[in-house]
């Protein structure tokens, strides 16, 4: 029977000595890419440790598959397979140990299948992981993830350290993941152009809050980039979210409304860059309206 959603977090707080993240919510359907974006510290990491459960939420609630990470936290991991920036395994031993110590966990866990995409992904499983690059140990993590039949992958900066090659492989693998409509990815990247091509879903996380969740085709519907000079872009004033002023033009990220149509300003499609710059950084304030 097919699921309402794979993955739903619920009003989760995390605190942490300096950080706070705050009210995190969102629902992802079964056959979707989620892209998690935000600056350096904005909170990205913290959030996916503590779906993942390496974190004790302060408040709010998890479910993976349905299952309550507080009270199934067995089978709500089982269903997760993950590549992290910061390596969770253990390095003084081979990819291939590493296998076998954490295999018991995940009930359907195939080692001729980790041994098969150890070989594609050109990862030597009888090598300590201390000997092994950046890219080569995400490489393992990511034959790992695809051995026990996961249901939810979460991937935090899974491009870092790899090679152009591997990151177009990569994002073929996802593809081909989620290509059944019974799994789902949530990610993130600094890498918004990798969001961009990628992603169905878009969380923006900034300062440990939601600022926004939602399908990247509303995003583009929703909004637009408008350049002109400042009296023209004044006009517009009610619709601005956010701006940035050049000696010459002035710049905004608006509402998609037919009224900014005839206002005289250039208007382009927003990329995923200009959401994270315009909700994040520039301030309506910027400009002095009289």
């Amino acid at each position: 029977m097919r699921m309402d959603y794979i993955l739903e977090v619920e009003n989760v707080c995390k605190k942490l000595d300096g950080f706070s993240l705050e009210n995190i919510n969102f629902k992802l359907e079964p056959g979707y890419i989620m892209g998690l974006i935000g600056q350096n510290g904005s909170g990205k990491t913290t959030l996916i440790n503590t779906i993942l459960g390496l974190y004790q939420r302060t408040m709010g609630n998890v479910k993976i598959c349905g299952h309550d990470l507080n009270l199934q936290e067995s089978k709500a991991k089982g269903e997760i397979g993950f590549v992290l920036d910061e390596n969770p395994f253990i390095e003084e031993i081979s990819s291939l140990d590493n296998a076998k110590i954490y295999a018991p966990y995940y009930r359907e866990f195939d080692m001729r299948v980790f041994l098969k995409y150890c070989s594609r992904f050109d990862v030597d499983p009888k090598k300590k992981l201390k000997k092994l690059s950046k890219g080569t140990i995400v490489k393992f993590q990511l034959a790992f993830a695809l051995s026990h039949k996961a249901k939810l992958f979460i991937m935090d900066e899974p491009a870092s350290g790899l090679d152009p090659v591997f990151r177009k492989e990569l994002t073929e693998i996802m593809y081909d993941e989620i290509l059944n409509g019974d799994k789902s990815i949530v990610f993130s990247s600094h890498l918004t152009e990798e969001i961009d091509m990628v992603a169905d879903y878009v969380t923006l996380i900034h300062q440990g809050k939601q600022i926004i969740s939602t399908s990247k085709e509303e995003l583009f519907d929703n909004y637009r980039i408008v350049k002109g000079s400042e009296e023209k872009i004044r006009n517009l004033k009610e619709y601005i979210i956010g701006e940035k002023v050049t000696q010459y033009t002035v710049e905004a990220l608006v509402k998609n409304e037919e009224s900014i149509l005839n206002q005289g300003c250039q208007i382009e499609i927003p990329t995923i860059s200009d959401f994270m710059y315009y909700f994040t950084n520039a301030k309506k304030e910027v400009l002095t309206y009289v």
